[in-house]
């Protein structure tokens, strides 16, 4: 049996080699909307000259100075140097699930291509913050003319920020997550948003720019699932502290409120303890406080 799994994954690699016609090139830009690959894995495929090719995503972003800021997965390609190149093969759905069955790709990859969840937090945080973490007025014009969302500061100009910008962004996620688990949101999360925003970028934003940054993540909530990655204990308090005082913001928690702060304190990894701590620090302090820890 394993001779035979052998044989025809051979056989289906041969197979699967595509000729040179088949190539798709693609540039992207300096600045603005383009294409890009990305790697997922190696694969025993090589195009027509006999390189090795890997399995890529396809996708599309906006781009500032060379830096990829946004990526939404479109396709699955076949790309050498490890994606770092200027052409692909696209990849259909039966190559996919025949190349799945024989072992070839990852076998945790959706057999219809979709931006991964980290790479959707990052989306979050370039569309909720990027004007404000970065701080200069050009950007800022370059993301609004973009369809992104422009920031206003304070009259009194910039604060300096208390927490880092990956803390921050993690902290929206987990704020919008909240915020629209139920299918709608109210002036009091709107202003608690902003509210906790205000503390960790030091910067102001307005009831506008909160509500489209709820609309953007109320979309897609999968991207809830990648918070907490690489961030610290202490940090992990603060998303954690943040999210639960959306939920408060009206002063009752429905079902499907604890159900989205129990997801989120799962991903976090916050002990019951803490939990217990936090919930006696909101209702000491009122929810319409900043998240600190």
């Amino acid at each position: 049996m394993r001779g035979m799994m052998t044989l025809f994954s051979v056989l289906l690699t041969l197979a699967f080699v595509p000729s040179q016609a088949e190539a798709k090139q693609y540039s992207t830009p300096s600045t603005g909307i383009g294409e890009s690959l990305k790697f997922i894995a190696e694969t025993d495929q090589v195009d027509p000259n006999g390189n090795p090719m890997s399995l890529c995503y396809l996708g599309e972003g906006i781009v500032l100075f060379s830096a990829q800021m946004t990526f939404e997965v479109q396709a699955y390609v076949l790309a050498e140097n490890r994606c770092d190149a200027d052409s692909y093969f696209e990849l259909t759905l039966q190559q996919m699930i025949m190349n799945k069955a024989a072992g070839l790709f990852p076998s945790d990859l959706p057999l219809v291509p979709e931006t991964p969840a980290d790479i959707k937090l990052r989306n979050y945080g370039f569309y909720g913050l990027i004007a404000f973490i970065i701080g200069f007025g050009v950007l800022s014009k370059l993301i609004g003319s973009m369809g992104g969302l422009q920031a206003m500061t304070s009259k009194r100009g910039t604060r300096k920020a208390r927490y880092n910008d990956e803390t921050a962004v993690h902290a929206l996620a987990a704020m919008c997550y909240v915020a629209t688990c139920d299918g709608d949101y109210d002036q009091r999360e709107i202003k608690q948003i902003s509210h906790t925003l205000s503390t960790l970028t030091g910067c102001v934003y307005t009831p506008k720019q909160i509500i489209e940054m709820l609309n953007y993540t109320a979309q897609d909530s999968d991207a809830v699932s990648a918070i907490g990655a690489d961030l610290s204990e202490n940090d992990r308090h603060i998303v954690m502290e943040a999210a639960m005082r959306i939920a408060f913001a009206d002063g009752k928690v429905e079902q499907v409120e604890y159900d989205a702060i129990a997801r989120i304190a799962n991903l976090l990894q916050v002990p019951a303890q803490v939990m217990r701590d936090l919930v006696q620090k909101i209702a000491n302090a009122g929810a319409a406080q900043p998240a600190t820890a």
